[in-house]
Formats: structure tokens, C-alpha cells, sequence
């Protein structure tokens, strides 16, 4: 896992340019943390992807309300364009890969439980 500081010395560096991170959240505290990491990363005119992967049928408006508060107050003012994305699966991990290819994701942003 790369770590902000990480991602700042190559961006320094010019090594990479982020632009699109794709953040994946089952609401959990630990996944809340990876959110404003994400956002402090880019600059203005980034886009991050805020996705949930949900169980097969459950209620897609709620989660989007969900996604909706998730995003930072201060994104409009850095100019960083936010997608919302609820998909349904039975391997988070795959979907989440999955998403991040769609999306065509320079950075995947996750929490972790600390293990």
C-alpha cells in the first residue's frame, strides 16, 4: 500500500500524475478514513469514483444517499468532480478491481482494520 507521503514524493518527483482515484466503502469507520486521503491527494480538476458494492438486491437509492454525504464540502471548491458507484457482486475484491479498470483508476483507495 502507498501511503500519501508516497504518493506526494512521486508526484514531486514527476513520476505520476493522479487524476482519478476510485475509493471503495462498505461505510465501515475504517473505509470513512480512506475518503479525505483520497480527496487530499488530488488536485483541482481530479475525479474520484466513491464505490460501494453492494449485496444482489439491495436498495440502490439508499446507498447513493449514502455516497452522496461521503463526499468532502471543500471538493466544489477544489474543483474535483466526484462519480458515485453502486454495483452488485459477490467478490467485493474483484469488483472493486473491476471498477477501478472501468474507471481507469491511477490510485485505488481502501481501508483497512489496521492488519
Amino acid at each position: 500500500m502507498i501511503g500519501k507521503k508516497s504518493i506526494d514524493h512521486l508526484k514531486l518527483k514527476g513520476a505520476i500524475k493522479v487524476q482519478r482515484i476510485l475509493v471503495a466503502t462498505d461505510f465501515s469507520e475504517h473505509s470513512g478514513r480512506a475518503i479525505p486521503h483520497a480527496y487530499g491527494i488530488l488536485g483541482a480538476g481530479g475525479t474520484v469514483s466513491l464505490l460501494h458494492v453492494a449485496k444482489r438486491g439491495e436498495q440502490r437509492a439508499p446507498i447513493v444517499e449514502r455516497l452522496e454525504k461521503l463526499i468532502p464540502s471543500e471538493a466544489n471548491v477544489r474543483r474535483i468532480c466526484t462519480e458515485l458507484q453502486t454495483i452488485e457482486a459477490d467478490d467485493t475484491a474483484t469488483a472493486i478491481r473491476d471498477a477501478a479498470d472501468r474507471f481507469d483508476a491511477d490510485v485505488i483507495c481502501v481501508g483497512s482494520h489496521g492488519h
